[in-house]
């Protein structure tokens, strides 16, 4: 998966690394927090609704929606009527865990975004970087175990429908992240 995504992987990255160099104030950050949870929210919850638990048991705590309200909080923002993205079509488990692949592969950069915004905004407080730390010390074993889901999953079914479902995800972020630019 990791190869048919490449490309579209590095296009989101090269529309975010800029955008979080470029962070001056805990209000752009704030709008950064809005951007990520307009998209994950409603992505989530269609993940949720087409994978089912024993493809993926522990799928409910790797919600992370919520540690973005949790942040804009933290940072006294408001987090009432934050836009949210069509998600992109997922009409299968397969899509599902393409879809997923996104989600889960972004907690692994993480800490260098965490790096990056601690270095634009220092007196940012710990509590407001929760999302960016994805599963913290967990981060690695809970990739891992995603991995393993995704490829038992790929040993019995057709990975083309998930390697799609994750570059129309990471092509809907990109163009959601383009929609939602800080002006």
């Amino acid at each position: 998966m990791k190869q048919e995504t490449d490309q579209r992987h590095r296009a989101l990255e090269a529309r975010l690394e800029p955008q979080l160099a470029r962070l001056s104030s805990v209000d752009a950050y704030a709008q950064l927090l809005r951007t990520f949870y307009g998209f994950y929210a409603p992505l989530e919850t269609a993940i949720e609704s087409v994978l089912p638990g024993n493809l993926l048991p522990d799928l409910a705590g790797r919600r992370k929606a919520a540690l973005l309200l949790g942040d804009l909080q933290a940072i006294g923002q408001p987090a009432e009527h934050i836009p949210l993205c069509a998600p992109p079509p997922l009409e299968s488990p397969a899509a599902a865990f393409g879809a997923l692949y996104v989600l889960e592969g972004s907690t692994l950069g993480g800490r260098f975004i965490v790096r990056m915004i601690s270095t634009a905004l220092p007196d940012l407080p710990e509590s407001a970087l929760t999302f960016f730390r994805g599963y913290g010390p967990d981060t690695g074993p809970m990739w891992l175990r995603f991995q393993a889901a995704l490829s038992n999953w790929g040993t019995q079914n057709d990975p083309a429908p998930a390697v799609d479902a994750a570059n129309r995800t990471f092509e809907t972020f990109d163009a959601w992240i383009q929609q939602n630019q800080p002006r």
